[in-house]
């Protein structure tokens, strides 16, 4: 998160009658540990807007010493992180998704 900071994106995604717009943007919030996305879509058919929406999504980010901590004081043991989709690789600081295993202690 730190490292590959959020940037924008844009996509065209085409449908029956027309296709969808969508546009994220991210901004980061180090001292609160939150990215926050904006999403917007459009929705055109033909030259005619039939649906513009917005919304945001909050994401808490966490670093492995958290996580540990989280986990323990939940009565659990780590026992792997590794990133996902491909759990074998270890995450390093270009990692935004993370899968973790634990055993109940």
């Amino acid at each position: 998160m730190l490292h590959e900071r959020p940037s924008e994106r844009a996509g065209v995604i085409a449908v029956a009658d027309g296709k969808i717009l969508r546009f994220a943007s991210g901004k980061l919030d180090v001292s609160r540990h939150v990215c926050s996305v904006q999403i917007n879509l459009w929705r055109i058919s033909g030259e005619r807007l039939l649906l513009e929406t917005k919304e945001t999504h909050l994401m808490r980010f966490f670093f492995p010493l958290e996580l540990n901590c989280f986990l323990e004081s939940a009565g659990f043991t780590s026992i792997r992180f590794g990133t996902f989709p491909e759990f074998d690789k270890d995450p390093d600081e270009t990692t935004w998704n993370v899968l973790a295993v634990a055993r109940a202690v």
